[in-house]
């Protein structure tokens, strides 16, 4: 938006009696609401524009490289943020017995099918198939005498 626009719209938000072009639907959006805003909150003594813009106490001493360090930090702060909650995302995925089961019976059946599979490996896999085995129907147990309990 230019400064124009602004002071336009602030212009006839304050209820001045000057001529204000409709430059488009937005400035006379932001005109009809601060009107709006005007008579609901009470404003008092309203800020010039000028001031609001162009502010004598405001005075930016940043040099180019200053800016572009600081725009730099925002934007790898935000790309850190965003990488943390894919990270977490992709954590805090559940997997379910009978998928890690099927998973486990792939990677036994995978290396079975090696010329020089690990058999130690294999063992492993299996002992590891049984007790998720022993979980999964120790939970089905417990889940069928909860719902016996049931009124």
């Amino acid at each position: 938006m230019s400064i124009t626009t602004i002071k336009h719209c602030f212009q006839k938000a304050l209820f001045r009696k000057t001529v204000v072009l409709a430059e488009d639907s937005s400035v006379i959006q932001i005109s009809n609401e601060f009107q709006r805003l005007c008579t609901i909150s009470a404003i008092q003594n309203p800020m010039d524009i000028e001031n609001f813009l162009n502010s004598v106490k405001e005075v930016v001493n940043d040099s180019l490289e200053d800016l572009e360090q600081h725009i730099i930090e925002q934007l790898e702060l935000e790309k850190e943020k965003k990488e943390k909650e894919t990270l977490h995302m992709k954590f805090n995925i559940q997997i379910t017995n009978t998928k890690i089961l099927d998973m486990i019976k792939k990677l036994c059946l995978y290396e079975e099918q090696q010329d020089k599979g690990d058999t130690e490996l294999i063992q492993r896999l299996n002992h590891y198939e049984r007790r998720l085995e022993d979980q999964r129907l120790e939970n089905r147990q417990q889940q069928d005498i909860q719902a016996f309990f049931v009124c």
